[in-house]
Order: C-alpha cells, then sequence, then structure tokens
C-alpha cells in the first residue's frame, strides 16, 4: 500500500526541478513582457493612424486612417491632452480643419487606452446625432476600438466596459445623469 501523504510530502520537500533552457527563458520574457507594457507612452497621432480606420470620404485625400501630417498643430495639442496638469483644453478651428476627426480621436484615445468613460457634451441635438452617426462610422471601421453597436442607445455609445456618454449642453439633466471621467464640449 502506497502512502501517499509521505509521496506528497517526499515531493514538497525534495522538489525535482528539470533543467529548462535558458532559451525557454527568453521566449517567454519576449512573449509576456509586452503583454503587460502600456502604451501610453505612445504619441496619440501615432496611436490613431495605427488603430483607427475611417470610412470611404471620411479621411482627406480619401486616407484609409487618420494622417497628422496635414494638421501638425494637433500632435501638440494631443499630447497636452495626456499631460495630467492641464485640466481644459480650448480650440478654436475653420470650417474643413478636421475638428470632428480631432474629437474623435481624443475620445477614441482616451476610452481605448486610458480605459475611462467619456461624455460629449455638443450644444444642441441635431449636432449630437449628426457627431454621433460620424464617430459611429469611424468606431464601426476600427476594429481596435471595441465599438459594439448593439449595446448603448440614445444616450451612451458602448466599448467593452467604457462607454461614451451623449449629452447636450443646454440640457443639465442628460449631463447630471451620466457620470464621466472626462468630459469634452
Amino acid at each position: 500500500m502506497v502512502d501517499r501523504r509521505k509521496v506528497w510530502k517526499d515531493k514538497k520537500e525534495n522538489p525535482s526541478i528539470d533543467p529548462i533552457p535558458e532559451s525557454f527563458f527568453e521566449l517567454l520574457k519576449n512573449r509576456l513582457i509586452p503583454l503587460f507594457q502600456s502604451k501610453t507612452d505612445q504619441p496619440i497621432h501615432e496611436w490613431s493612424e495605427e488603430n483607427m480606420f475611417l470610412p470611404p470620404g471620411e479621411g482627406a485625400f480619401s486616407a484609409n486612417n487618420p494622417d497628422w501630417s496635414i494638421a501638425p498643430e494637433m500632435k501638440f495639442i494631443f499630447e497636452q491632452w495626456k499631460n495630467p496638469e492641464v485640466k481644459e483644453v480650448y480650440l478654436m478651428f475653420s470650417s474643413q480643419s478636421s475638428k470632428t476627426l480631432s474629437i474623435a480621436t481624443l475620445l477614441s484615445w482616451t476610452i481605448n487606452v486610458r480605459k475611462v468613460n467619456c461624455m460629449f457634451v455638443p450644444p444642441d441635438e441635431r449636432l449630437v446625432n449628426r457627431i454621433k452617426d460620424r464617430f459611429e462610422l469611424i468606431w464601426s471601421h476600427s476594429p481596435a476600438m471595441g465599438f459594439d453597436e448593439k449595446k448603448g442607445g440614445k444616450e451612451f455609445s458602448k466599448f467593452g466596459a467604457n462607454k461614451l456618454a451623449w449629452a447636450i449642453a443646454s440640457n443639465t439633466a442628460s449631463q447630471a445623469e451620466m457620470p464621466a471621467d472626462v468630459v469634452a464640449y
């Protein structure tokens, strides 16, 4: 009869470790470490160029991805968005100068990389609907966003565990109902 307790005790006191080639450890390290590294140090404009895909007709010169070389001033603004000391950013644009794409990029990066809930607050419902349609077109073409158009609804868009709430500036009740970590007006 085998005394299981004695066998278990012997294994515990005298573990046998098979030698593992160092190359295995290198392989393991090279595969596991990137899983735990954060890409938040990557510039936002580079992140958007890699992860955001534009629907036909959305990008300048029919580009499939955002191309910030045509709006180089945005690179600095994007980096200020990442700076925790910056609490407010005010922008003034001319028409057709990538305002919507810039805001979509900032909110997409915040939801996808920082993993926080956001709220976007345009001045009226007409603009909410127009911008929401454009944002959702971009997100549905960008698999990295994790956008789920079946979840959410009129008040918010859903991205896995995070969401973008839609509110109206003239309706304070719509803003009070949905807490958010980041608010863009």
